[in-house]
């Protein structure tokens, strides 16, 4: 390169009309940026004997400099395509480019006596020509000036044809997804002018009503729907500036429907938008399930995380004689008092978390402040990020009362053969002793197995008599002291006599301290423990060990009775300490009771004021421990 100005010489022919003609007409015949280019740059280059060139456009920021069109394309062959990548970076900013453009014309001096030509096409563009042999004269130039204007003119249309038609095919490719998405849901959008005419009206829920997409544009909804008043109303609310979500009936389906106004910069509404989604499926289901749940006979409810009840049913607004409606939105510890609930509280810390998916019995208000004893299960369902409780209230009033007549005559039964029975175990030991006549072997053990029988009779008549004192709550605990130590060397004899005849193992470990003594009724606490390690025995094998510990803790009496037995299922374990309830694999193995022993032992341990608790792995064994409370007991530590 030997010179950067655009010196030429002066002579050279004058360009004739019709050349300058015949270019003009190869710039701008086509929107297509490359074929415009193709053609305009191939007029220059054949018209004025010019051996390469090539255009380059500003598109955008960021772009990589190549030229939007060049004959020939490959860099190596084409003079022009070098000499612009000397003067620009290979990503020039808008600045770079137009700083070059505003030097232009340029005349470059090649080493093989040619010249390359960087022209400027308006503020957006350059471009460059290879000629080989005598320069073009400055004439020439002051020609071509109308000529780049219009190339450049006609470059930037087609890059504005280019832009709308990028906007055009994104615009169609959205609209051709939304027609889509509204062909494959049964939703209906619309818009509507001012004065309710319809603009737009899509939506593959038309059909589901009888219409057909666009249907009715240009008619105004007052005409389309004026048989349903409801979807009127909220269109002249919409058209007046309100927001309108309602669900509406139109012709056999049901719609979740969406009023918005459009409102203008001056505050002027301008049309209404709406959506409408058919939730007719929906719907029926929701007044399938309103319809089972007002038929069962059961009360449901559904309470929020806040403890706030939002739906009941029938059967629940009878069962307390609330009014219809009376119970929404109230709080579910209004209805039962024993959930303690704080409303400052987290509701899933309250005691609702310790019984769900549990049936427990509880005491509920009723209207005018009537109490009612109802059995209520709950259970927590998460909808989305909000957590929700399901429960069913069941009112035991009814079985409450056949309870309390079922236990009096039990007890009155009990009593009855209480009599009799005592009657026969003692004529049983006096023909035992001897004394009205010798006995035979045979004789002797008759009357053994009569005595034993008697003497089982006996003591589930007792539990029978305990557990109707237990349940009409006139089972009376006397408040004498009593040595814990003494108590369980009573228990020590009979006990390993039983354990004996089973061929188990009974081992006693007391380190409970002499000295001390616990207030309660020694009775039944002796009854209690009793009941726990005959259980232990009965349901082990024989050559297997039951262990029975007693020691204090801190401020109590602890007793432990263990087995390596049967075990029980982990399914039976929650009701096992309810009244007549067994584990469901002694029922299999035919072993006999009556499941009165646990719940006999838990109602007397609790009257003390203790607590009873039970661990049990199926085919391992089971330990039993209680805690009752002794104020002048001394901490120990059991040993091995």
């Amino acid at each position: 390169m030997l010179n950067s100005t655009f010196t030429t010489s002066s002579g050279g022919a004058v360009p004739s009309p019709q050349l300058l003609y015949e270019l003009a007409l190869a710039i701008g015949g086509s929107l297509d940026t490359q074929v415009m280019l193709r053609t305009a740059l191939d007029a220059f280059l054949r018209k004025l004997n010019c051996a390469s060139g090539s255009v380059y456009l500003w598109r955008h920021p960021g772009a990589t400099l190549a030229p939007a069109f060049a004959i020939p394309f490959d860099p190596q062959r084409n003079e022009s395509i070098q000499a612009v990548r000397e003067r620009l970076p290979a990503q020039p900013t808008q600045d770079e480019f137009s700083a070059l453009v505003e030097t232009l014309p340029l005349a470059i001096t090649t080493d093989d006596h040619g010249a390359i030509y960087l022209l400027p096409l308006g503020k957006i563009g350059i471009l460059a020509l290879v000629r080989y042999g005598d320069d073009l004269p400055q004439d020439w130039y002051s020609l071509l000036t109308p000529l780049t204007a219009k190339l450049a003119e006609a470059s930037h249309v087609c890059l504005e044809h280019e832009t709308l038609s990028h906007a055009y095919e994104r615009t169609l490719l959205e609209r051709n997804m939304l027609h889509a998405l509204l062909d494959g849901t049964p939703t209906i959008v619309f818009a509507l002018d001012p004065e309710g005419r319809f603009v737009v009206s899509e939506g593959h829920g038309l059909e589901r009503i009888g219409r057909l997409p666009s249907e009715v544009v240009g008619e105004s909804i007052f005409d389309v729907y004026s048989e349903i008043p409801v979807i009127l109303d909220n269109i002249r609310a919409a058209l007046a500036g309100q927001q309108r979500a309602v669900t509406v009936d139109v012709r056999g389906r049901s719609f979740d429907a969406l009023y918005t106004p459009v409102i203008d910069d001056a505050g002027a509404v301008v049309g209404v938008v709406g959506v409408a989604h058919d939730v007719t499926d929906r719907k029926a289901a929701v007044d399938t399930l309103g319809a089972v749940l007002n038929t069962v006979g059961e009360g449901i409810l559904t309470v929020d995380g806040r403890g706030a009840i939002i739906m009941v049913n029938q059967a629940l607004e009878r069962m307390l004689g609330h009014a219809q409606g009376a119970l929404v939105g109230r709080h579910l510890d209004t209805l039962l008092p024993e959930l303690d609930i704080v409303t400052s509280a987290s509701f899933a810390d309250t005691q609702l978390a310790a019984i769900l998916g549990r049936r427990v019995e509880m005491e509920a208000i009723g209207s005018q402040q009537r109490t009612l004893p109802v059995e209520v299960c709950f259970n927590e369902m998460i909808i989305g990020d909000e957590t929700y409780y399901a429960g069913s209230m069941r009112d035991l009033t009814t079985q409450k009362e056949y309870d309390r007549l079922r236990d009096e005559f039990v007890a009155t039964v009990s009593h009855e053969l209480r009599t009799p029975l005592a009657s026969i175990m003692g004529w049983t030991e006096t023909l035992l002793t001897g004394h009205p006549g010798p006995l035979t072997e045979m004789q002797q053990k008759v009357l053994n197995t009569v005595y034993s029988s008697a003497q089982r009779l006996n003591r589930l008549i007792e539990e029978i008599l305990t557990v109707s004192r237990i349940q009409r709550g006139t089972l009376r605990l006397k408040q004498d002291h009593f040595d814990p130590a003494q108590l369980f060397s009573q228990l020590r004899e009979p006990m390993t006599q039983l354990a004996t005849r089973q061929q188990v193992q009974l081992h006693f470990s007391d380190l409970w301290r002499n000295e001390v003594e616990c207030t309660g009724d020694m009775v039944l606490v002796e009854q209690a423990v009793a009941n726990l390690i005959s259980n232990a025995i009965k349901f082990s094998a024989p050559g297997q060990v039951v262990e029975v510990r007693s020691y204090g803790v801190h401020g109590g009496w602890r007793v432990e009775v263990e087995d390596h037995g049967m075990g029980i299922p982990e399914a039976d374990l929650p009701d096992l300490f309810q009244r007549f309830t067994r584990g469901s694999n002694a029922k299999k193995a035919h072993i006999q009771g009556t499941g009165l022993g646990l719940y006999v032992a838990k109602a007397i341990i609790e009257g003390h004021g203790g607590e009873i608790h039970l661990t049990s792995q199926e085919g391992f064994g089971t330990t039993v421990w209680f805690e009752v409370p002794c104020k002048a007991a001394t901490a120990q530590t059991p040993t091995n």
